[in-house]
């Protein structure tokens, strides 16, 4: 587990422990989901991987949305998920804020992967706020109902 999403679970407090874990951890769950299942496994495949501008472009993504965090003084931690976790891993995320206001962006390469385990972070997401916002590539889990200046901040950054 990447160091930075370690301390991002000191930050966010011991309210949103579960939660951290289960969505760093897991890469928003693990379980299968909307993910596809091979024939003789049962289990989740990986995605393809993402061609290199692909991957350059979600790096940019999540680079831009941390510096938009941070310049409006959000303390945000995570980045790229190398490699994959699990199937069902984001290919990004980043956990902003703090236990009382916060929130978990996850990034992914496709809108049709986003959508697909859209329902897979809900279902993850078990004693959080668990309203979640998706637009294209980017889906937003409010760890707890945030504050107006922090959900104007990570809406703004994040579908920027």
């Amino acid at each position: 587990m990447p160091a930075d999403l370690m301390l991002a679970r000191r930050v966010v407090g011991s309210g949103t422990l579960t939660l951290a874990l289960a969505l760093g951890a897991a890469g928003c769950g693990s379980s299968g989901g909307a993910a596809k299942s091979t024939g003789s496994t049962g289990g989740p495949v990986r995605p393809p991987a993402p061609t290199a501008e692909v991957e350059n472009a979600l790096l940019v993504r999540i680079k831009t949305a941390r510096s938009c965090l941070v310049k409006d003084g959000l303390p945000v931690s995570g980045g790229p998920v190398y490699p994959l976790q699990s199937p069902s891993s984001p290919d990004g995320e980043l956990i902003v804020g703090s236990a009382r206001a916060g929130a978990f962006i996850a990034f992914y390469t496709t809108a049709t992967r986003a959508a697909q385990l859209e329902p897979l972070v809900a279902r993850n997401a078990g004693g959080a706020a668990g309203q979640l916002e998706r637009r294209g590539t980017v889906t937003v889990l409010w760890i707890r109902d945030p504050t107006e200046r922090v959900r104007h901040a990570v809406l703004t950054c994040a579908f920027a």
